[in-house]
Order: C-alpha cells, then sequence, then structure tokens
C-alpha cells in the first residue's frame, strides 16, 4: 500500500501435518461452518525478512490454532511483498511453499493484490488503462491459484477519502469474472470506508446487478468500526499529507455491518495494541463477533495487525493476544 493508505488505514485501526489417524479430523480441511480465524502475513511485516524468516511466521500462525477448531488456520499474503521472484517465482520456491502449507496445516485462504490503477502517479493523466490493470489482476489470479489460493483480496487506487474507486472499476471485474471462474478463485474488494458510504452501496450493486455469486464479494475491514484517541504524532503526520482540518470519519456501528454480511467473503480483523489481559483497545470485538455468530456468518476473520508496537518488536505477542481474544468470543478457549 502507498504511505497515504498506511497511514489512512493505520489511523482507522489506531489495526503441522497430521502425525496421526488420531487427529486427522481436526487438521482437515475448513469444514466448521462460522467464523474462522487466520493470520495476514503483512502482521509481523517488520520482523519479516529481518528477524524472522517465512517459515517462522509460518510455525507462529499454525502454533495459535488448536487441535479441536475442526478447521485449518487460515493464511493471508501479499503478492509482491511475500513471493520471492514476483510475478514469476522459481519451480522450487512454489514447490517448498506446497510443503510449508502442508507442515504446518495451513489454509492459503486469500491473496492480497493491488490494481495499481495509480501506478503511474496520483493524477487522472497518469491512471492504468482499463486493459493494464485487467491484465495486472489476471496474471495474478493465475498465481494465486498455482499457489493454492481460493480467494484474492483486490483494492483499487482510491479517489477520495470517500472510499471512491477509480471509474472504470465495474469495467475491470466484471471482464476478470471469467477468469476467476475458470481459475476457481474469488474476487473480494476490501474496503475502509465507513459501511453507510457511496462506495459500499456501489459494491453490493455489482454484486446486485452483475449477478456474481460467489465469485465477487467484499472485505470489510474492521478498522471501521474503531474507536480511539489519535496520538498527537500521528495526527501532526496526517495533517501534513491531507491538510490542515482533516478529519476521520466517524466509526462506523457494529449493527451496520449486519446487511452485508451475505456479500461479505472475508473479514480483516485489524487490530492495534492489546491490552495486558488480552482485549483490543479501541474496536468493539465482542459485538462484532456475537452478530456473526448470531447471523451464521460462515468465512475466515483474518488477523491484520497495525499497532504501534509493530515498531518496538511487539507484533509476535500482539497477534498471540488477539487469538486469545478471538478464541474466548468465538467460544474456542
Amino acid at each position: 500500500m502507498t504511505r497515504k493508505e498506511f497511514l489512512w488505514t493505520a489511523a482507522g485501526a489506531v489495526a503441522v501435518t497430521a502425525a496421526s489417524s488420531s487427529c486427522a479430523a481436526a487438521v482437515s480441511t475448513a469444514v466448521k461452518k462460522g467464523p474462522k480465524r487466520g493470520v495476514s502475513l503483512f502482521s509481523y511485516c517488520m520482523e519479516l525478512y529481518y528477524r524472522m524468516s517465512l517459515e517462522d511466521c509460518l510455525a507462529h500462525i499454525a502454533d495459535l490454532g488448536t487441535p479441536e477448531q475442526g478447521y485449518k488456520m487460515g493464511l493471508e499474503i501479499l503478492g509482491n511483498a511475500h513471493i520471492e521472484g514476483y510475478p514469476n517465482p522459481s519451480t522450487a520456491w512454489v514447490d517448498n511453499w506446497h510443503s510449508l502449507m502442508a507442515k504446518y496445516n495451513l489454509l492459503p485462504e486469500e491473496y492480497g493484490l493491488w490494481t495499481d490503477s495509480k501506478l503511474k502517479g496520483e493524477g487522472p493523466e497518469d491512471f492504468a488503462s482499463t486493459e493494464e490493470e485487467l491484465s495486472r489482476l489476471v496474471q495474478d489470479i493465475k498465481l494465486a491459484s498455482l499457489l493454492g489460493f481460493t480467494r484474492v483480496r483486490s483494492r483499487y487506487g482510491l479517489l477520495d477519502n470517500d472510499g471512491t474507486l477509480q471509474s472504470n472499476w465495474r469495467e475491470v471485474y466484471k471482464a476478470a469474472l471469467p477468469v476467476a471462474e475458470k481459475h476457481n478463485v474469488y474476487i473480494t474488494e476490501e474496503f475502509h470506508c465507513p459501511v453507510k458510504s457511496k462506495a459500499v452501496d456501489d459494491l453490493v450493486d455489482f454484486i446486485e446487478k452483475e449477478k456474481t455469486g460467489k465469485w465477487f464479494s467484499i472485505n470489510p475491514d474492521f478498522g471501521v468500526f474503531a474507536r480511539f484517541e489519535m496520538p498527537p504524532e500521528m495526527k501532526a503526520q496526517i495533517e501534513k499529507e491531507f491538510g490542515k482540518g482533516f478529519k476521520l470519519p466517524e466509526p462506523s456501528e457494529p449493527k451496520e455491518l449486519i446487511p452485508l454480511l451475505p456479500y461479505t467473503g472475508l473479514i480483516h480483523a485489524k487490530f492495534g495494541d492489546m491490552t495486558r489481559d488480552c482485549v483490543v483497545k479501541d474496536t468493539p470485538y465482542p459485538e462484532l463477533i456475537k452478530i456473526l455468530l448470531d447471523h451464521k456468518w460462515d468465512g475466515y476473520l483474518i488477523s491484520e495487525y497495525q499497532g504501534r508496537g509493530m515498531f518496538e518488536g511487539k507484533e509476535v505477542v500482539s497477534v498471540r493476544q488477539q487469538h486469545v481474544q478471538l478464541k474466548r468470543l468465538l467460544g474456542e478457549a
């Protein structure tokens, strides 16, 4: 993501193979209905490749699971950040990837990609063409499929802080749907804007009018529900980026998520720094998880850590603390 997008989303947040047949059922495919847990490798972005290897991170994610949970821990990667040799990884790297997924009994749940609509610059004259955007999207759908993912999380460059997508996004996604179906990969558009916004309404409208079925859905980020006091240094940096007088949108209410659940393929469980008793301070997780359970939402909650502790070596412990809370709320503890 761009520096501006990182500041924006951070502000919205402050966000093993079976050893015997006796445990085979517990570590099989994602069969449990309802909300399931997973982790994005982005959560380790200040540790990965510095103090931790890819395998170290995968081992940590696997260790967050419990034998009786009845599903594999889900995994999200960011294609151009986590794939060696992207977009053309070697056969050896791909083979090792599949070996690691089996070794740690992880489900490649979501492959994060960007359409790079602003790859050449910020102005309208710099936007990539529809053909360029579609080509990149198709490339990543195929790569995601090669690595065993059945979902790609797409992010479009935004035109404003209300989450408005570039005008040709419908055209690109409509053209990509047959490719997604051919490769058995669902497309999921992430959003960080308030639930009650034109941007979210437009995404739902696209799903309904194009009758996309399971091949296109939305990916809410729990940062939109965050309530927090912005640290002075972050406020100063955001004002520098966006101008004086900039205000964050009001946080969405948990109940506003309910009408979106039929269109929601996956959720980013964004969180900032945790309390010592393993509670997300700024986001109403108990209310949100209760809504998912009450409405029998079936999908993955992918942890995405964006706390201040990521610059202090607290990523590993923070992710573990969040999963202590998620296990409690989901009835897995």
